[in-house]
Order: structure tokens, then sequence, then C-alpha cells
């Protein structure tokens, strides 16, 4: 509608398979609604952002104290469908015909657009950041989430936006050093812009918006020029290559022909062993068969392993994996050719101990979002026979009260011993009766769906295997607790005789501990607090006696600095690791006068050079990356830094009493040219 594109419909028939169109079993058309422009077009108002936030829009213009010329609102949306479409930078091509449309010049455009489009962010992100904490989405670069009520989920929302505040305060206050830190240094290096690639690393790792860099580089003198397309790159970072498949591909191109297979762990969860028909061999290690025990990788929980046991032998199954309606076993060895009948056994003991697992992961995943919020939210999960691991959604670090709390409500749904329901049921009734959080998991293809339901505790589709009851898991433990990254809280935890097993060894340190010790385990707190604050205070002893040790050294070099014009040389040469670090030694050389000009050769694997000079040095033309940059070309390699302290090396030992030598040269020289340039 005049330029606007409201509505769209995508007609879905093909998908590319090895680069090659392959027809859809099910043909679909996405529809996509652009409710909020359909809203501005039926009310004719400025932009989309007047129609959906009315009078808030001029609350948040006044309080940004922003003003802006009503017409640019309007020529800047008309400008959208002449120049944002086309892909190409746009912004000055913009700038210029709005400034023609409504005769103003296009500087006063540019400050006007910029403004404009700040208070527009401001309102979506807002908006945006409200939504996702409550769909349980915490602010992070992974996961999904769906829709929940805002009124319900207030609290929740401001509590996790105070957080995300501090967070970005604190990110500034940091990265600005950092920023700082990069410009100096490329500077130093005759660089006077930060590359597009320190910008997005700056953004994907710290968290740092270009906007920020640029203020701080510019300034300490820095350029900074920040693309169009800036978040297109930061997006390129993370398009990962599609996962190929640990079946062979010999075997996944004919899997259509491959005949299906009865999953009996779905009918008899708790059936160890059975009989089988080979009903395919797609190669020579691996078969398919009739019906089958194995539980194929899925869903985080690994397949079974067992044997297939044929007359007068058998061979271990080292892998299953499920391959449309098939499940390919593979094997450590081919069986016999003429085998046709088979008898399975899966090892009971790794299995039970996986389902024990996998009834854990949704208990724990209960208990987190009644301790910590419903805004908690599965991120990713895997079980193991030891442990097993969940990853939540979560804007802060899990608490130790927070981590307690959690074990106890786990444990306390294990001793109620509740009934672990599965059924399948129709996508459209499950969905209707317990809602997205059905999904925690992911996604789960197929018109019906397996509910795994702890009643009033957790549901979920899920595919994996499942323990009767609760009661099953006899023990439940948090082993670690970790930040995976901001936003996302890793949780390592245990259950049945792995929770027991590390009990049993953790009571057995602590009596070994109390031993060594000559304690109790009930006294082991104090006893520790005591035999630390010890070793605080020896530490404390040692550090005044080495503090002493090093002004001592430092002024026994003083008494050999030769005095060239108004500066004092002290030159050294130290050995890595036993001596202060070079670093080190400079600074402390150099604090002791602003004449002084303080080189340190540090000879190890390779040789350092140190260069820092004082206030009064530099102002008399000594510069220390000049000299650090001439000193490390000898040695075979580079440096840099400022006029006062810069750093270098290089590889070749051999070289370091040329280097030495023409210390003295170089110091001369940068000090006549200091005089020559202030007589200029």
């Amino acid at each position: 509608v005049g330029g606007l594109e409201i509505s769209t419909l995508v007609f879905m028939k093909f998908k590319i398979e090895q680069e090659n169109l392959t027809p859809l079993p099910i043909r679909t058309v996405d529809t996509g609604y652009g409710i909020e422009r359909w809203a501005w077009l039926s009310q004719g108002s400025p932009s989309g952002f007047h129609a959906v936030y009315g009078s808030l829009l001029d609350t948040v213009f006044k309080m940004s104290n922003v003003e802006v010329d009503r017409r640019i609102i309007g020529a800047f949306a008309l400008s959208a469908g002449r120049f944002f479409a086309s892909g190409k930078p746009w912004r000055s091509e913009a700038s210029s015909w709005i400034a023609a449309e409504i005769g103003l010049d296009v500087a006063t455009v540019q400050d006007m657009s910029s403004k404009l489009e700040a208070v527009y962010a401001l309102m979506d992100h807002t908006k945006a950041a409200s939504f996702l904490l409550a769909d349980g989405i915490v602010p992070s670069n992974i996961g999904g989430g769906y829709l929940a009520l805002l009124k319900v989920m207030k609290s929740e929302i401001l509590e996790g936006l105070g957080v995300e505040l501090e967070k970005y305060r604190d990110t500034v206050a940091r990265g600005t050093e950092t920023v700082v830190r990069i410009a100096k240094e490329l500077t130093a290096k005759g660089v006077d812009q930060i590359p597009t690639e320190d910008l997005v690393e700056l953004y994907d790792s710290q968290g740092l918006p270009p906007e920020i860099v640029k203020e701080s580089a510019e300034a300490v003198g820095a350029r900074v020029e920040i693309p169009e397309n800036f978040l297109a790159l930061v997006a390129e970072r993370h398009a990962k290559p599609a996962t190929t498949s640990i079946i062979p591909d010999a075997v996944e191109k004919n899997a259509q022909e491959l005949p299906a297979t009865r999953a009996l762990y779905y009918d008899t969860p708790y059936k160890s062993s059975f009989k089988a028909k080979i009903v395919a061999r797609p190669t020579d290690r691996t078969v398919v068969l009739d019906q089958t025990c194995f539980y194929p990788q899925g869903g985080g929980q690994p397949g079974d392993r067992g044997t297939l046991k044929q007359p007068g032998a058998s061979v271990k199954v080292i892998d299953v994996q499920k391959l449309g309606n098939s499940i390919i076993h593979t094997l450590d060895q081919p069986l016999a050719s003429d085998t046709e009948l088979v008898e399975g056994e899966i090892d009971w003991d790794r299995r039970r101990s996986l389902m024990r697992h996998h009834t854990g992961t949704h208990i724990l995943l209960g208990a987190s979002r009644r301790v910590l919020g419903a805004h908690v939210w599965q991120a990713g999960a895997a079980k193991d026979v030891d442990n097993s691991r969940l990853d939540i959604t979560h804007y802060s670090e899990i608490t130790e009260r927070e981590r307690n709390k959690i074990v106890l409500l786990a444990n306390q749904i294990i001793q109620k011993d509740v009934p672990v329901r599965i059924s399948w049921m129709a996508r459209e009734k499950a969905e209707a009766k317990y809602g997205f959080i059905l999904y925690q998991g992911g996604a789960v293809p197929g018109s019906k769906i397996r509910v795994v339901t702890i009643p009033g505790w957790d549901v979920e589709a899920c595919g994996g295997t499942h323990c009767k009851r609760t009661g099953e898991l006899g023990l439940f433990r948090i082993e670690k607790t970790d930040r995976l990254q901001d936003g996302v809280e890793r949780i390592i935890f245990s259950a049945g005789e792995p929770a027991l097993k590390r009990v049993m060894k953790q009571e057995a340190l602590l009596a070994e501990t109390s031993s060594i010790l000559g304690t109790t385990p009930d006294a082991l707190p104090s006893i520790t607090k005591t035999v630390l604050a010890e070793r605080d205070k020896l530490q404390k002893e040692v550090g005044k006696t080495r503090e002493k040790q090093s002004e001592s050294h430092v002024n026994r070099l003083l008494k050999s600095a030769k005095k060239i014009g108004p500066v004092r040389l002290v030159m050294v040469q130290s050995r890595g690791g036993k001596d202060l670090p070079a670093q080190d030694t400079a600074n402390k050389i150099r604090e002791k006068g602003a004449d002084i000009v303080a080189v340190i050769f540090e000879v190890s694997t390779g040789v350092q050079v140190v260069v820092a000079a004082g206030d009064d040095a530099v102002k008399a033309g000594i510069n220390s990356a000049d000299l650090v940059s001439e000193l490390a070309k000898v040695l075979g390699g580079k440096g840099g830094g400022r006029p006062s302290f810069a750093s270098g090396g290089g590889t070749r030992k051999d070289e370091v009493e040329k280097a030495q030598k023409m210390v003295e040269e170089l110091v001369q020289n940068q000090l006549t040219l200091g005089i020559t340039e202030k007589v200029a």
C-alpha cells in the first residue's frame, strides 16, 4: 500500500538437499501480518511508532529532552520505501531527499533524524525487553521462548531490567577502559582508526555498542566509522554450518528404503532383553531390526549400549541412531552374514542411570522455576551416566541459598514418590491444555506428541526414557553451578547411585582432611579459618620482605646510572623468572626521578626490551616507543607503546650485546633532535 508492505505470503514447496530442490511432503503457506503496520495504515498516523505508542511517545520525547520538527517524521517514513530497501548505504541520500522535501538544510535533518531514531529505538527496545523477560527469555545470544502475560510477570520484568541496567553500566565502565587502551595501542603503531572487525569483537564479546566505542575512542584521538550493516556483520559471526550426521552418507541417502523399527523402549521401558529379526544391513557394521529395546540418541539422551547375540557369538552395540522410522544399530564388528535372528541385551545399569537423570532434568527444571522465577527456560541439556547438565535462562548467578533451596525442593518431590505419567496427545489438544511450556526441550515434530507429566510439578513434550515414579531417583544433588554465558546458567547434577557415591566420597575426604589437621569434621571450618589467617599473615611478611629487596635492588641499579645531557640512563639485563618482571623493574626505576630513562633487557627463551622514561626525560625528547622499535629490529622482532613506556622484543639472543651498545647513541640522538625541534 503506497510502497508499504503490510502483509506477506510465502508459498513453500521445496527444501534444499545437497544443493538440489526436493518437493516437500506437505506444502505450506507462511503468512506474515505486520499488525503494527496495519494500525499505522488504518489510523493514518505519521509513523508506526505513533500508532503503537500514542501519547507515551510524546512523554518519552519530553523525558529525553528531544524536539523534532513534526514534518520530518512523515518525510522520514516516506524515505524508507525509497532508500532503505535497496540494501545499499542510504543515510546520506535519504537525508538530502528529506531536506529538499521539507525545506531544511541537510545537517539539521541528519541531527533530527538521529534523535528520532534514538527515541524510536528506546521505545522498541524497552518493549522488546519487557516481552522477552515475560516470555522467559533472559537477555543472551541463545535460546527461544513463548508467550506469557505481561501483568503477571511485572515484578520479574522490573527485576530483570534492573539487573540488565547494572550489567550495562558495568560493561560500559569496563569497556571504555578497553577501548581507550586499544585506541592508544593503535595510535602508537601509526593507525588512527579502529577497524570494523574490532568493533564487531567488542560488541560480540563485551556487549559494547559501537556508538560507545566511537565516543570513547574519539576522546583519545582515534577515529571510528560505524558501518550501516554493523548488526549484519555481527550476525555473520554466529552463522553456523549445518551439522553433519554421524550416520554414513550412503545410509542416510537411502533412508526411505529402510524398513521401520518397532520401538519397544516405549511399549515396555523396563524391558532389557528381546528377540528380533534383522531386516536390513546398511553397512557391514550396521543393522536394522524389526523391533528393539535399544533407545537411539535423542533429546539430549545418549543412545543405549549393549550386545546382540547370535548362535555361538555376540557383538557389542556401540551406537544407536534413529533415521526416519528406522533405528540403526552400529556394531563393534560385523555379524555373521547368515545371521537372521538375534537376541538383544541392553546395558541395564547404564539405561537406569540415564532414566534417572532424564527424569531428574524435569524435576530440576520444575524446582528452578519455583525458586528462581517463571522466566526460567531450558536453554540446553545433556544426560549422562555419572551426571547430567541442565542449562537454564536466568539473569544472575545462582546463589548458594538458591542452590540449596532447589536441591531441597527436588528431593522433596522425589521423597513424595510422585508418578511420572506418559501419554501421546494430539498436538493442538496438548497445547490447549498445557501451553507452550511443553516445548522446554525444543520443538517436537509430528501431529501427535509424547507428553511426560510429573503432576503438579512439570510437563514437557519429551521422547526420552523415564522412571515410572520420582522415588526411583533416590537422591538428588547439584554438583556445580556455572555461568555459561550472560543470561544462561549451567547446573551439573547427579541422581541415584552416582549421587550417593559422591556423598560417600566427600565424607571420606572430610574425614581424611580432619585427620591431617588433627580435628573433627565439625571443627574443620574454625580450624581452616585459623590456618588461613596464619597463611595471610605470613604472605604479608613475605611481601614486605620482597618489597624491601626490590627497593634495595633498584637503588643499586640507580648507582650505575649514566648521565647523558639532561637525563640519567639506567640499563639492565635481567633473567626471566628469577628477577622482577622487566615491566616492574622499569617502572620502579622511573619512579626514582623524572629525568630517568630505564632500559631493561630480559633474556629467557627470547629477548624482551622495556623502556620507561620520566616526564622530564620525555620533555627533553626521549620517546620510549621509538627506542624499543629500533632495539627490537636488531633482535629480530617488533615493539611499540607510548613516549613514556614501551615494550617489544625478538628471538635473537646473540644480538643482545649489539642492541645494548646502541642504547646510548639512540638516547643521544633523541635528545639532540629534541633540542633542535625546540629551537626551531
